[in-house]
């Protein structure tokens, strides 16, 4: 132990900061060259002229300056350390030339070590000072020569030359320094801050985690810490794991892994700082840490599963007691590999209730010929049950080898083999309850009521006679605060709020089954929403209904939320398009019956994309909240603002009576837009560009006033920005040049201008493509290339959208079997299906055909579709959809989260793939509300059993936040844009190389 205690006090010291643990073992390590220089020249010095005072308080004061640097490195007082060392350096030099005699060269030629040493354990500002040092005692060394204060030997003829030439070597070595070590310390900082970045990634982690190195304890997160009670990590760094963290009886398994150089998981008892012990599971690995070879410990308290693996051996010692009292029979049953099963044994009991001999009760089939036929489900049940792993009691009929039924209660008890993780063997009782059965008349419909409750799932249960109550679970009681003296004999309605009470009691009348909901009302009087169903039956020979009641407080809110998020603007709070579009209709309407005015103002922010560009994403996004907020204050609180997306927001301004009305309003937003903000401690300017339209002269629908406002907002721009427009009649000339572009269309697919890009959806573990999809372009004569997004609403307008449509999905198919003949390993073809061509009555039959033609086989085509075709008509739609997975093809929603469906109605679409919207790509990692929106949505899709495709991922940090929730197939151009077929080949030939993404924790 003190040669262990000798190790650890002439290692050098370990700290949270790194930089700070960097500089000790440089001191450290220049500390321990000094010192064996000098020993080695104290002993040549004794060995040459013995030893005297001189030489032995030169060693003495070595011991107390060394003594005193190492005491204050372990104290953590590393830049005084270095100080001392520096200077008591400086003043060596100085006394060693002023004693030793001999040449000034030497003597001097030692300054320039100064700044060197002092850069290194300080800084960059301590070259500048200590070559200034250096370069006083060179020349304080001159000036003694030359006033004759020092040995004649010391002043050599070139002493004067050296010493100029020293301090111009040192000012430049000072320059040279600072500009390296300024750098460097920038770098280091750099690396700081990633390693801080890490280490909250890691405290965040539910294990603890330790770094050590031999035993003595380098770091350790913050859940390390907590988990042993300790306030920081610094009150165990640089302790032996051992007596800190191991109690005694435990500290001999634990030393033999730490010496074995152990790389697993193991259990042990560790103890926390108030020495109460726990269960943990350790997982170590070898890593390195500082340039180190150290081992992390990663620990998990594992008290709760220690609790249930002893609830499990008392349970099992309980049948044990259940087996020995069974007055009828006990047995043991093995289970095979294949689940057969048969008895291994059995007492005598068990012939005599069936009349059948041992050897007949081997044969594992004879079960299933003696239990009464009706009672058939129930055993199959029963047996499914314990052999899945569950305790599992059932009563049932047999028929004995005599032609006798009897009724049994068997209880068996499953034994789990963890190693070959199945049921290797059934342990259970049975007895003959014939007698019971016989004397009880009603038990026969107990037993079928409490079926019907188990199928039911009930939470709170009331049995109710014409309308009375005449029982209640224990759920029921706690639900409500009723007692079953108290239930026995109200109305039940009087669990129902008054204002649904009608609706309940029609609904018990009717005898429907099915679920539905109501308000529920407590004894105190407060309500909760609940789910209640009902169902008549027989209870000791009268016709009861039996209801069931659930509270769905928290499917309520979580609705409420889903609604919400699909009704608002995730960014801002404020109403999103869907939601502003059913505003406007509804004011329409509003303003048609009064005659009545109303104005929709599309805003715009003016050189928004220079403000985000200059102070990032993450400002611009408070940028737009701060819009939202004021834009939320210059109106009245009747009026409706809305992000339409990007720096885009409408307003809906309701009772305008002249169109003079609006202008109030539209100057309190423009200026309140033009206030500056402040953004990284500076000030941003932006303004906006208004448009407005007015109903009912710009329009009488809400498409059209959101248009015309918009081709308004563009002429104010047009016209000096920070301004407003009226829409007016001039402003539709680009409703011409819509028409010219309308018209060419009809002619590109003639003209074959059409051309088909695909962009590989890449399975990210892999690097190679699962699927492609097909993206259609427009090669204009006079534009270039189009997107699909510059023309498709014309192609839906038209109509043409159907034509092309078939094109591109006959194209797409040839290539893709062109692909599959020539080997290439692509499983999917993932190709977009419109609005205009759900609607077509035929299209299965034209899928159909393309699929023929071309040969292409079903499950190789994926056909993709938005949210809003999908719910525009459900029941159309689901129709279709059945159709087309009749012929074998895929189906998958594109662009999911950003639409309004809810898990309710996704889960009635045969989906094989969900396609996360890009929105989320770009926000996943500074938004906490769509980060919680894609895990649902992963989530949901597992839930469903489709895949997931994540759209739109541009980076590695996006792909890397992707994959650590489990979403490994990637659509973006982190792998690829979308490319011509000839230039995709090599890709489905070659695969793409991974993303290779380094965490390191320090």
């Amino acid at each position: 132990m003190v040669l262990k205690r000798l190790e650890q006090y002439i290692k050098a010291p370990q700290f949270a900061d790194g930089e700070k643990t960097r500089v000790a073992q440089a001191l450290n390590t220049i500390v321990f060259i000094i010192f064996t220089l000098a020993i080695f020249y104290l002993i040549i010095d004794w060995i040459r002229i013995g030893v005297n005072t001189a030489n032995s308080s030169t060693f003495v004061m070595l011991l107390i300056v060394i003594g005193g640097l190492k005491y204050l490195l372990h104290r953590g007082v590393v830049n005084a350390a270095s100080w001392i060392l520096v200077l008591a350096f400086w003043l060596g030099i100085m006394l060693a030339s002023y004693f030793t005699g001999g040449t000034l060269n030497p003597g001097l030629a030692t300054f320039m070590a100064l700044p060197i040493i002092a850069t290194v354990l300080i800084g960059a500002r301590a070259s500048i000072v200590m070559s200034f040092i250096g370069i006083v005692g060179v020349w304080g060394l001159y000036t003694l020569g030359q006033l004759g204060r020092l040995p004649p030997s010391i002043l050599a003829p070139n002493a004067f030359d050296f010493a100029i030439n020293t301090t111009i070597n040192l000012a430049l070595a000072s320059i040279l320094l600072y500009w390296t070590a300024t750098r460097l310390q920038k770098a280091v900082a750099q690396l700081g801050y990633s390693e801080a970045r890490f280490r909250d990634l890691s405290n965040a982690t539910v294990e603890g985690i330790v770094i050590h190195e031999d035993g003595v304890i380098v770091d350790a997160n913050q859940s390390f810490v907590t988990m042993f009670g300790y306030d920081s990590a610094s009150e165990i760094i640089g302790k032996d794991v051992l007596p800190v963290l191991v109690p005694a009886d435990s500290q001999e398994l634990v030393l033999n892994k730490i010496d074995s150089q152990f790389n697993g998981i193991y259990e042990s008892i560790l103890q926390r700082k108030d020495r109460s012990t726990f269960p943990a599971e350790i997982e170590v690995r070898e890593t390195e840490h500082n340039g180190r070879r150290v081992r992390v410990g990663a620990v998990r308290d594992i008290t709760r599963i220690k609790e249930v693996e002893n609830e499990l051996r008392e349970s099992e010692e309980r049948y044990r007691q259940i087996f020995t009292l069974t007055h009828d029979y006990a047995y043991v049953d093995r289970v095979e590999p294949d689940g057969s099963v048969t008895v291994e044994w059995i007492t005598s009991g068990a012939m005599k209730v069936t009349d059948y001999s041992f050897e007949e009760m081997q044969d594992p089939t004879i079960w299933f010929r003696m239990v009464y036929p009706e009672d058939l489900p129930v055993f199959e049940e029963h047996a499914t049950l314990v052999l899945s792993g569950q305790v599992d009691t059932a009563e049932f009929r047999i028929i004995t080898k005599n032609g006798e039924i009897r009724w049994l209660r068997d209880s068996s008890y499953p034994i789990w083999d963890k190693e070959q993780k199945r049921v290797i063997r059934l342990v259970g009782a049975a007895g003959d309850i014939t007698k019971r059965k016989q004397a009880e008349e009603a038990l026969q419909d107990s037993q079928e009521q409490f079926r019907a409750l188990s199928e039911a799932s009930f939470e709170a249960i009331f049995l109710s006679e014409e309308g009375i109550c005449v029982g209640q679970n224990l759920a029921a009681e706690k639900m409500f605060g009723y007692t079953l003296i108290e239930a026995i004999g109200q109305p039940g309605t009087n669990w129902i709020a008054p204002e649904d009470r009608d609706a309940v009691v029609q609904n018990m009348l009717s005898g429907h089954e099915e679920a539905y909901q109501a308000v529920a009302l407590r004894k105190d009087g407060s309500t909760f929403p609940a789910e209640l169903r009902g169902k008549m039956m027989r209870y000791q020979g009268r016709e009861v209904r039996v209801t069931s009641l659930r509270d769905i407080t928290e499917r309520k809110k979580a609705e409420e939320e889903l609604n919400h998020l699909a009704t608002h603007d995730m960014l801002t709070g404020l109403p999103n398009r869907t939601l502003f579009d059913d505003r406007l209709s509804h004011a329409i309407e509003v303003a048609k019956r009064k005659k009545d005015q109303l104005a929709v103002l599309f805003l715009d922010l003016d050189n928004f994309k220079s403000v985000n560009d200059a102070f990032g994403h993450k400002q611009g996004d408070r940028l737009l909240q701060t819009i939202a907020q004021r834009l939320m204050d210059n109106v009245r609180q009747s009026d409706t603002v809305a992000r339409l997306g990007g720096d885009e927001f409408a307003i809906l301004l309701e009772g305008i009576s002249t169109p003079s009305d609006v202008l109030p309003t539209v100057n309190k937003i423009l200026q309140g837009v033009a206030e500056p903000f402040t953004l990284q401690d500076a000030e941003a300017f932006i303004t906006g560009s208004i448009g407005i339209s007015l109903f009912p002269t710009d329009g009488a629908d809400p498409d059209t006033l959101i248009q015309n406002a918009d081709r308004a907002m563009y002429r104010s721009k047009e016209e000096g920005k920070n301004n407003f427009r009226f829409f007016s009649a001039a402003m539709k000339a680009d409703v011409l040049e819509r028409l010219e572009l309308k018209n060419q269309l009809r002619n590109a697919l003639e003209r074959q201008e059409f051309v088909i890009h695909y962009q590989p959806q890449i399975d990210a573990r892999t690097g190679k493509a699962n699927g492609v999809e097909a993206l259609l372009r427009w090669q204009h004569p006079e534009r270039g290339i189009l997107m699909a997004n510059d023309f498709i609403a014309l192609a839906e307008e038209t109509g043409l959208i159907v034509p092309i449509g078939e094109w591109v999905l006959e194209t797409a198919c040839q290539q893709m079997k062109h692909w599959q003949n020539e080997g290439l390993q692509v499983s999917r073809l993932a190709v977009n299906l419109s609005e205009r061509e759900i609607k077509r009555t035929d299209l299965g039959k034209t899928i159909e055909a393309i699929l023929k033609n071309t040969g292409l086989e079903p499950d190789a085509l994926e056909l993709e579709l938005t949210e809003n075709i999908l719910f525009q008509d459900m029941p159309k739609v689901l129709t279709l959809l059945l159709d087309l997975k009749g012929l074998g093809v895929r189906l998958a929603l594109d662009d999911f989260g950003t639409g309004y469906s809810t898990l309710g109605q996704l889960a009635h679409f045969p989906l094989d793939t969900l396609k996360i919207d890009q929105h989320f790509a770009s926000h996943l990692m500074s938004s906490n509300n769509d980060a919680a929106i894609v895990d649902g949505i992963i989530t949901i899709a597992k839930n469903l059993g489709v895949a997931v495709i994540a759209e739109g991922v541009e980076d590695h940090r996006q792909l890397a936040s992707y994959q650590s929730k489990g979403c490994h197939h990637i659509q973006g151009w982190v792998f690829s844009k979308a490319k011509s077929a000839e230039q995709l080949e090599t890709i489905l030939r070659d695969g793409i190389q991974r993303p290779q993404l380094v965490f390191k924790f320090e």
